[in-house]
């Protein structure tokens, strides 16, 4: 009826089922089929059945529909479209079940004998032609009935399941929306919020952003006066240098490993100051007055709110909190910004100090020219220290490895611990055996040095006294850019009026157990006196109103040095202190410490090494003292020949076996158990205190004519270290403790190698840094140019045995050498991990550098203008604080025939030379002066000075960086130098090749202190790594210890089979390693720790 209806109204013949229909009874039948199989065939005879019955019902009806029309085959297709593919399907994939379920008549198979129907291409018209033979509707008729009320059953089921399942999507989904909206809503909130942020954060770094681009303009602008100022300084040195024009120098601020600054820098604005006439008899540095009534009324109320104690154990550490990868979380190029001042000697500027991803710059606000310098780049900071200022833990020191130290000043604590999470992570350096950790950087002094390897070192020997009491000074914060918190070393003399100087008799040294003002029972009972009566007052009880280092202390022992001289001027109100308070005689300033109750003072570093301290070289007019004698240069003990000498012997006796032996006694009075409470009361050790940790707080005071008053009493009257220890220090182990007293001789070879028979040894290098060199090496360059590697053991049973076996074949360096040129040690370098040698003397006028493994060409540097005659190489800085990530970065130095010094930097993570660009080789600065062929260069790392000599000429002494630093006049005799270098005191060791040859040494600013005519022809030297001893070896076979002061042998090693071509010092110092004109590589055991004692012993007595 439905179909006849359609017909009627001129519609087409529908699906029999829609194709969503056919895919729910396809899904019935296949859901299951791998695990259920039995119920899935249940399945597929229902629906075969139940599709089989509408097949046939709607085959019949369009055929009776449309009886003898054209389009019966056309509806039959059309209405069975979806339905016929699932049929075949079903028949197909369920044959063998279908097979025995569906039986015709008599039990006879229909399937099997109607199966060829529906294999291959079948037409559903085909399909329901045979479904509607008479066998398959009597089939249908026995088994319809059951499987549709199977079918209906399970759709029923299906509905049921689909309805509660419906019911239970739509309270979830009702759930779920809920849900979204709530977190809809705080999402948008927090997006606010962040946004906010964000948008305020941006605008603070584009204001930042536009400041720093307006500072890098700046300098930009400034770096290009610099030049020029460079250019007319030169000019101007070189002219006051030839004429009798006074020359002013002044202190350069470039420290060495051990923290001491040798050098004197041409001054272009120095003055004779002639306008600090005298001034008037007043007392330069007096004790705080306590009857005065400001300071009543600071000490009122200083003692009723003792805001602090002494740092127990407990809160040493004061980094728990700092995220080891804070920097890695910032957003964008700025680190961090904060308000800052900086502390430099003799001056405090107030700005900003911004750290970005790549360099720290301190923006003070004043001129262009100053703000270069207030700039430096992440990379090259070696080490930080959190600092204290004015007793409050909020200050940093950075130190960079172009050996400066910024000490900047913060608002707080937390400002310090950001500011460091900002910076590179390097900790306080390597050389203290302390992990490269933020942490470190934040650590309290007294964990520095307890997790410190310096006291081990220390007490075997392995440094000196002075490097020790450096290290205690740089731990506890004293630094040299703060006056009030100045290095302080001891007094260790106390014989300044003999005429010679047993340094082996105790009774020539102070008392390193008493303080300075108790080195007499009569003076320790004056001060005991004034303890009992200050008691009565409202401050706890002290010894000494003064301190042992104050600004004023310090500007009087430097007084003639600038940039001292200027500040001690401006302490002073532009005069120079009464003549009979200047520092005018070393003998009166250790009596003025015995005799004045106001006078405590102990030394300071350069008192053992700066010998212009003591000279009036700017000849400024001091007066004339109460005796009528002029006040010029300081007067020295009667034992010291020069000041020079005086330098000498009081470092030796610095480093003496008395000093030695009781040094730990002073170290506990200004660092130790000794320094505060009840054990500084036994000791006659208890200053003022307001120099004492704990004891105030200038930021808890609200009155800010109070709080000034403080600040500038802690400032001016001097800050006691923080406590390193709170129980007795160690003492040193003897030297014979130290000395290995079974290796009876040490000058004798214990090994031979011969890299490259009958060509001589040009080169030498052992390599015993574990840092760089996974095992130990000595590497050789023959002058044949044939690399060699050798294996270099030390023996484990005896500390002075070597073995030393070839570690792979010779390597060829195959470019030639120029044929005017000679193979000498001075024509080649290594770089510091050994992974590279450089070589000069090409043709071309470059030089190159080689892979030691293979021999190969790795890059060619081109920089003079005519052949390079000499190279020499160093690290970026030879054990002060490095970052481990630039251990094997280098400086080359290259002088050449036409007349010129070239400075290269050598990038070890790359392996190249590279430019100012960091990748293109070119030159950092290109050295002049010379007026003809460059013969020898040295480059020290540590003192960041380039030194070049040639011919009848004076040496010349440069900074790695570019500027002259002096012109060093030679003895007219003196005309063709062969080597020179540069010791770790900075002392220049020039060999001269006239006649038989010359020696001389020459002090850091250009005194010529020796000179040795020798005996035989030296052709190679080297120093030892303190600078104390010299080993020469040439043609007389015999490697020569010598003095470096003297230049007099102290010990002659055994002879060679040959003339000695080139020397080498091993790092740990205890191998000599030379190389033979005949090929040969001798290896002689050395302990200089015992040529020490034997020079010691020999020559007690100055």
């Amino acid at each position: 009826n439905k179909l006849e209806q359609r017909h009627a109204e001129g519609l087409k013949i529908d699906y029999l089922l829609e194709e969503k229909d056919v895919y729910y009874l396809r899904s019935c039948v296949m859901r299951d089929l791998d695990l259920y199989m039995k119920e899935s065939e249940q399945q597929a005879l229902q629906v075969l059945f139940y599709l089989s019955v509408l097949t046939v019902t709607q085959y019949h009806e369009i055929v009776n529909r449309y009886r003898g029309g054209n389009n019966v085959i056309d509806q039959v297709q059309r209405a069975l479209a979806h339905v016929g593919p699932l049929l075949n399907d079903l028949l197909l994939d369920f044959q063998g079940f279908f097979a025995k379920t569906i039986l015709g008549r008599h039990g006879r198979e229909l399937f099997n004998e109607s199966l060829s129907c529906f294999k291959g291409e079948v037409s559903v018209v085909e399909l329901a032609m045979q479904l509607c033979s008479q066998e398959w509707l009597t089939a249908l008729e026995t088994h319809a009935g059951v499987s549709f009320t199977k079918l209906l059953r399970e759709g029923r089921h299906v509905a049921s399941s689909t309805d509660e399942y419906l019911v239970k999507l739509a309270l979830w989904s009702e759930n779920v929306a809920a849900e979204a909206i709530a977190e809809h809503i705080v999402r948008a909130a927090e997006f606010d919020m962040s946004s906010k942020q964000i948008v305020s954060a941006l605008l603070a770094e584009q204001h930042n952003t536009i400041r720093l681009l307006h500072t890098q303009q700046k300098q930009s602008l400034a770096a290009g006066e610099k030049g020029w100022e460079y250019v007319r300084q030169f000019s101007d040195q070189i002219s006051a240098e030839c004429s009798d024009n006074l020359v002013h120098y002044r202190l350069d601020f470039w420290e060495d490993s051990s923290r001491r600054r040798y050098k004197m820098l041409y001054n272009p604005t120095g003055s004779t100051h002639p306008e600090a006439i005298m001034r008037p008899t007043t007392t330069s540095v007096a004790e705080p007055d306590s009857k005065s009534p400001d300071h009543v009324v600071v000490t009122q109320h200083l003692a009723k709110s003792q805001q602090h104690k002494l740092p127990p154990e407990e809160e040493e550490e004061m980094d728990n909190v700092v995220d080891e990868n804070d920097t890695e979380t910032k957003m964008g190029n700025l680190l961090f910004s904060e308000r800052a001042t900086l502390l430099l000697p003799g001056r405090r500027l107030m700005g900003t100090l911004t750290i970005t991803k790549a360099a720290a710059i301190f923006s003070s606000g004043e001129t262009r020219e100053t703000e270069e310098n207030y700039k430096f780049y992440n990379v090259d900071v070696s080490a930080v220290f959190t600092r204290r200022h004015l007793h409050q833990y909020r200050a940093l020191e950075v130190f960079t490895i172009g050996h400066k130290a910024w000490l900047f000043v913060l608002v707080d604590y937390e400002a310090v611990r950001r500011a460091v999470a900002s910076l590179p992570r390097v900790g306080v350096g390597l050389q203290y055996g302390l992990p490269s950790r933020r942490q470190i950087s934040l650590a309290h002094p007294r964990r520095l040095l307890r997790e410190s390897t310096m006291m081990d070192k220390w007490r075997c020997r392995e440094i000196t006294n002075f490097d020790y009491l450096m290290f205690l000074n740089t731990i506890a914060g004293r630094s040299y850019n703060d006056l009030g918190q100045y290095p302080v070393m001891p007094w260790v003399l106390k014989n300044f009026t003999s005429e010679t100087l047993d340094l082996s008799d105790p009774g020539n040294y102070r008392d390193l157990s008493k303080p300075i003002g108790a080195q007499t029972p009569e003076r320790a009972a004056k001060f005991r006196d004034k303890f009992e009566m200050s008691k009565e007052g409202m401050a706890p009880p002290f010894h000494y109103g003064t301190h042992y280092s104050t600004p004023g202390f310090v500007l009087m022992w430097l007084l003639r040095v600038e940039p001292y001289t200027t500040m001690f001027l401006k302490l002073q109100s532009g005069k120079f202190d009464h003549p009979c308070r200047i520092f005018s005689s070393i003998p009166q300033a250790w009596e003025n410490c015995q005799r004045d109750m106001a006078d405590v003072k102990e030394l300071i570093p350069e008192m053992f090494y700066l010998p212009e301290m003591f000279v009036n070289d700017n000849q400024y007019e001091l007066g004339v003292d109460d005796e009528g004698v002029s006040v010029n240069t300081v007067r020295l003990p009667p034992w010291a020949k020069s000041h020079h000498h005086f330098l000498q012997i009081h470092r030796e006796a610095l480093e003496s076996e008395y000093v030695s032996s009781n040094l730990h006694k002073w170290i506990d009075l200004i660092f130790g158990v000794n320094q505060r409470g009840e054990q500084a009361e036994a000791a006659v050790n208890s200053f003022y205190y307001t120099t004492y940790e704990g004891t105030c707080d200038p930021s808890q005071v609200e009155d800010p004519v109070i709080k000034e008053a403080l600040e500038e009493q802690i400032r001016s009257f001097g800050q006691t270290p923080p406590q390193l220890l709170t129980t007795p220090h160690p003492a040193r182990n003897s030297i014979q403790h130290v000395l290995n007293s079974n290796i009876k001789n040490l000058n004798g070879i214990v090994s031979v190698l011969n890299p490259v028979k009958d060509h001589p040894v040009t080169m030498v290098k052992p390599l015993l840094n574990p840092s760089l060199h996974p095992s130990p090496l000595l590497f050789t360059v023959s002058a044949n140019q044939t690399i060699t590697t050798n294996k270099f053991v030390p023996s484990i049973q005896n500390a002075y045995q070597v073995f030393v076996e070839s570690d792979q074949a010779p390597r060829m360096i195959r470019d030639p050498m120029d044929p005017t040129l000679s193979s000498l040690p001075s024509s080649y370098a290594l770089s510091p991990d050994g992974r590279v040698v450089f070589c000069a003397g090409f043709w071309d006028s470059s030089f190159k550098s080689f892979s030691v493994d293979s021999g190969k060409q790795v890059q060619a540097m081109f920089g003079h203008r005519d052949l390079v005659t000499c190279i020499s190489m160093t690290n970026v800085n030879v054990s002060l604080h490095v970052p481990h990530t630039r251990l094997a970065d280098g400086i080359i130095v290259t002088g050449s025939r036409d007349a010129t010094v070239c400075v290269w930097d050598w990038n070890g993570k790359l392996q190249r030379v590279t430019g100012i660009d960091g990748k293109h080789a070119s030159a950092r600065s290109v050295l002049t002066g010379h007026v003809g062929q460059v013969e020898c260069v040295y480059v020290s790392g540590e003192q960041g000075t380039v030194v070049s000599a040639s011919r009848n000429s004076p040496i010349i002494l440069h900074r790695v960086t570019g500027e002259l630093v002096r012109k060093i006049r030679v003895p007219t005799h003196f005309c063709i130098p062969s080597s020179i270098l540069i010791t770790k005191r900075c002392e220049i060791v020039a060999h001269y090749a006239d006649m038989s040859g010359y020696l001389a040494v020459f002090s850091p600013n250009g005194d010529l202190m020796n000179t040795q005519e020798l005996q035989e022809q030296v052709l190679s030297m080297t120093c030892d790594r303190e600078g104390d001893f010299l080993v020469t070896g040439g043609f007389n076979l015999t490697p020569v210890v010598r003095n470096i002061k003297t230049l007099s042998p102290v010990l002659r090693l055994a002879p060679c089979q040959s003339a000695i071509r080139v020397l080498a010092l091993s790092q740990d110092q205890r191998f000599l390693v030379a190389g033979l004109t005949n090929g040969t590589v001798n290896i002689y055991p050395v302990d200089l720790r015992r040529v020490v004692g034997d020079t010691y012993n020999n020559n007690n007595s100055n």
